[in-house]
């Protein structure tokens, strides 16, 4: 009989079911060789075929026992190598993990940096310049027209000298940079959300800003202009 080869596990299986049949073959075959030899005790080549069914079904039994255990040995390996890519994934991914954490730090360190360095100084000296520009242009206006002209044209220069622009720009910068959206969730201290109606870009704000701020120093011009030369005008609507 030739040696069974090493195969898979279908492969042993389909081994063991083609020995099991020829076992059952050979048994059936067996059987009647030994009514027939019960029938002619004397016949040596029935003798001779009884103990070579016999020979082949005791090696079915011995083929079928070592491909059994075959399969149970290969069970066992590919449970150990199952185990084993399952611990060496879960190694690669805590070096992962590891890694991102540092990548986390070195991240955050930047943005703390930002913050602390750049936009938070940034930010008071917006303020400052924004109070100093609110504070000048009354100081101009009431100056050039008066106090009492000054009150009267309150709204204009409210409107003109105020900062709608500046939070507009800061607004769209935020919302486009993903503050309070994208990563961590910073709620219930931060809450960024896009204004009804829409909210335009930081270009568009500025642009706007550099208008308003064209308005208003045609606004305290004309103001200085009618101080220094007055004249019997209608105020101009800006």
């Amino acid at each position: 009989m030739a040696k069974t080869p090493a195969a898979d596990r279908f492969s042993i299986d389909n081994q063991i079911l083609t020995r099991i049949q020829d076992q059952k073959g050979a048994r059936i075959a067996y059987r009647e060789a030994c009514l027939l030899l019960a029938q002619r005790p004397e016949d040596s080549d029935l003798q001779h075929a009884v103990a070579e069914l016999e020979a082949e079904i005791a090696e079915h039994a011995r083929a079928i026992e070592r491909l059994e255990a075959a399969k149970l040995a290969q069970s066992a390996s590919s449970k150990q190598e199952a185990e084993a890519a399952r611990i060496n994934a879960a190694r690669e991914a805590a070096k992962v993990v590891t890694a991102t954490t540092l990548r986390i730090h070195s991240t955050l360190e930047r943005l703390v940096e930002t913050f602390e360095m750049t936009i938070g100084p940034a930010l008071a000296e917006l303020d400052s310049l924004q109070r100093e520009r609110t504070s000048q242009a009354w100081a101009a206006a009431s100056g050039a027209l008066g106090r009492e002209s000054a009150n009267r044209s309150a709204s204009t220069v409210d409107r003109l000298a105020g900062d709608a622009h500046v939070r507009a720009a800061l607004l769209a910068a935020i919302v486009r940079a993903g503050i309070g959206q994208v990563g961590p969730a910073l709620d219930p201290y931060v809450i960024v959300s896009t204004p009804f109606g829409g909210l335009g870009t930081p270009d568009d704000a500025l642009e706007a800003l550099d208008a308003q701020a064209k308005k208003l120093d045609t606004f305290l011009a004309d103001a200085l202009e009618q101080a220094t030369n007055p004249q019997p005008t209608t105020e101009d609507e800006f």
